[in-house]
């Protein structure tokens, strides 16, 4: 009996990991996101998917480097899951960065209206996000016009 010998060559390549810098993020509404994509495996590309949540400005893409602006128009914070693709060779492992979209502060006026006569009053109602203090650096400007 007589035996057959294959030789095959097997190729492994390594599975690529991602580092989102920084993650979990913060912004400010209308405020650009810059978050920073790299992996330890050489030549991984990077795409990624988005889930936003009470935001705009969000959408899939591709690259190092997730620069986008987003915008929640509630008074309440919003957030953007992304899901980033790192992908080496044929080979992918997902991660899940989450951004948090802070409102910027509002004014509100009270049923008089925003154009009052001399003598008059009105109530301004003036609502923030005061769980997160990071859009604090609003200021208001009165005005006798």
């Amino acid at each position: 009996m007589s035996r057959l010998q294959i030789l095959a060559t097997v190729t492994v390549n390594p599975i690529p990991d991602v580092t989102a810098n920084p993650s979990p993020a913060t912004v400010c509404s209308g405020e650009r996101t810059a978050i920073v994509l790299s992996s330890k495996v050489a030549g991984t590309t990077f795409s990624w998917t988005t889930e936003p949540l009470a935001v705009i400005g969000s959408f899939p893409d591709t690259g190092s480097t997730i620069a986008q602006t987003l915008v929640t128009n509630s008074v309440i914070p919003g957030t953007v899951d992304y899901t980033i693709t790192p992908t080496a060779a044929t080979c992918v492992l997902p991660i899940t960065v989450t951004v948090t979209v802070n409102p910027t502060p509002e004014v509100f006026f009270g049923s008089g209206g925003t154009i009052i006569c001399s003598g008059e009053s009105t109530k301004l109602f003036y609502h923030q996000n005061f769980r997160n203090r990071l859009c604090m650096d609003s200021s208001t400007r009165w005005s006798n016009r």
